[in-house]
């Protein structure tokens, strides 16, 4: 038994933060989206956000945001 693929719709998201520690008040800054049906890219969304926060060095150096997102 198979499973048909070639016409399912996926939504890909991907979140971007300025670190890995909520509890200590890290925050999203960055969302993208892809959305799909079968091989091909249907649209597509991205987004800054202001975390209201710098980004710890660490996060910067892995996602290649500066700044913190926009002001």
């Amino acid at each position: 038994m198979t499973l048909d693929l070639s016409n399912a719709r996926f939504a890909f998201l991907d979140l971007e933060t300025t670190g890995l520690s909520p509890w200590f008040g890290d925050r999203v800054c960055e969302v993208g989206i892809v959305l799909t049906v079968g091989k091909r890219i249907k649209a597509t969304y991205q987004q800054l956000v202001n975390p209201e926060r710098p980004l710890s060095p660490a996060a910067a150096s892995t996602n290649g945001l500066t700044g913190g997102g926009p002001s």
